[in-house]
């Protein structure tokens, strides 16, 4: 019974920290669904419109941290999506539900 318990606790901390690594800022967020409306496919957030969402946060995050915190995040989002090498048509992984 402690084995189980132990390998779920570990298996839901495990899957909290990957989730957390792709995770927008709710600004970065409300840019990319703005953009790319929803879902958000991670092939138009990093790929077709990255260069819009980048002007959407540069116009419309607050200066400062919370901007940077936006841009930081489009980086970490982004900077793991393989989107340059897909072939036409193919399905990038979608982004995560958001909770924003």
């Amino acid at each position: 019974m402690r084995f189980t318990a132990l390998t779920f606790a570990v298996i839901a901390a495990l899957s909290s920290l990957a989730s957390a690594q792709f995770r927008l800022t709710p600004c970065a967020a409300v840019c990319a669904k703005e953009k790319c409306g929803e879902p958000m496919p991670r092939y138009c957030v990093c790929g077709d419109r990255r260069a819009d969402v980048d002007k959407c946060i540069e116009s419309n995050c607050p200066e400062g941290l919370e901007r940077s915190q936006a841009q930081r995040s489009m980086i970490g989002l982004c900077g793991r999506a393989r989107v340059e090498g897909m072939e036409d048509g193919q399905q990038a992984p979608m982004v995560e539900q958001l909770g924003v």
